[in-house]
């Protein structure tokens, strides 16, 4: 959790105040992009009010890794709203406007044949009338068709215009996420007094972030780097750690089965621990409920192995595959990864303190 005495005692309290509004939209996951406008309200006036010293500090510091966040959050729900309402939606859209443009010209062109035989009546009948009459069809059809023709090719290029800048858009919301991450990374690690649990935080946002850039290598690394930071602050047994583990695993998946099922077993092994400990302690609930938590990653590890075995016409045997296998394997990712573990462990206030902010801006897999 964020130190926010010392924020507002480096900011002051209107900040503090847009920040802590901005923290809970996020946490509530609604209206992201009234919290990305209180923060980047809130960076403009700190960088534009305040000595250069506080892009330094810890407190610019978190102002920057919310705000990653929020716009990381900004560009999942783009995806999202573009898979429910995308192309497809749009050009059904498109296509209704079309067929009732087209019904209004054919009603259009109806009436002109009406007006048009009630001349001809007046007119003298025979050869001579009929041609005319069909000449002024065929001048009628080809205009009709020249008019049609351009509309379409002129919606068509504005729907790829339409599509260029959202690409375009979305590209440089990638890139002022990651960057507004990566400063905040550089500022906490490089801190005398170390807040090494914040920088944790960071790490794993920024694996996060590659994720969602799929760039599950360097997304791989920055949740082990996450791990190691809270392995030198944190018991072995933190919730944390295991829900590392298992984003570690998410990763590791498509491009190193091997590793993704040790990374899986870690995150096993974790729970396992946990729920001796809660036993000997008298927490039975809590036991339980870490106990479904590691059935589902157990039966996960089965599923992942079999997919692998088959995959590879049964070179591969359980999880005890050698490296080879793997290699061969790394398209064998047809099975969905289930829910990742939530760390919001409440029955546990003490803990909850050591990992809060752990899972901010989570997935599931």
């Amino acid at each position: 959790m964020a130190d926010h005495e010392e924020m507002r005692a480096k900011l002051g309290r209107k900040l503090v105040h847009q920040y802590k509004e901005a923290e809970g939209l996020l946490r509530e996951g609604s209206e992201t992009e009234k919290a990305v406008d209180l923060l980047e309200s809130a960076l403009k006036e700190t960088s534009e009010s305040f000595p250069k010293s506080i892009m330094e500090s810890a407190s610019y510091a978190e102002l920057l890794l919310s705000y990653g966040k929020a716009l990381l959050q900004t560009l999942r729900e783009q995806e999202t709203e573009d898979a429910l309402l995308g192309p497809e939606v749009l050009k059904s859209i498109e296509a209704k406007d079309t067929a009732e443009h087209g019904d209004q010209k054919e009603a259009e062109a109806s009436k002109a044949d009406a007006d048009a035989e009630d001349e001809l009546e007046d007119e003298e009948a025979g050869e001579e009338g009929a041609g005319e009459e069909e000449a002024k069809g065929e001048e009628v059809g080809d205009g009709g068709g020249a008019d049609e023709g351009g509309e379409a090719g002129e919606g068509g290029d504005a729907d790829e215009g339409v599509e260029d800048a959202r690409d375009g858009d979305a590209q440089v919301s990638f890139e002022l996420a990651w960057e507004q991450l990566e400063n905040a990374r550089v500022i906490f690690d490089s801190l005398s007094e170390r807040k090494d649990h914040r920088l944790a935080v960071v790490l794993e946002t920024l694996g996060d972030f590659s994720m969602e850039n799929d760039d599950f290598d360097l997304a791989a690394k920055d949740y082990q780097a996450a791990i190691d930071v809270r392995l030198k602050i944190e018991s072995q047994e933190s919730r944390a750690i295991g829900g590392l583990h298992h984003s570690r695993y998410l990763a590791l998946r498509r491009i190193d089965p091997l590793k993704a099922i040790d990374s899986l077993n870690l995150a096993i092994q974790l729970f396992n621990r946990r729920i001796v400990k809660a036993k000997e302690e008298n927490r039975l609930e809590d036991a339980e409920g870490e106990a479904s938590l590691r059935d589902e990653m157990q039966e996960e590890v089965k599923a992942f192995s079999d997919a692998i075995e088959k995959a590879t016409n049964g070179a591969v045997s359980g999880v005890g595959f050698g490296a080879q296998a793997a290699e061969g394997s790394k398209d064998a990712v047809t099975v969905q990864p289930r829910k990742k573990a939530r760390l919001d462990d409440t029955s546990n206030a003490e803990e909850a303190k050591d990992v809060d902010g752990a899972t901010d801006g989570k997935t599931e897999g």
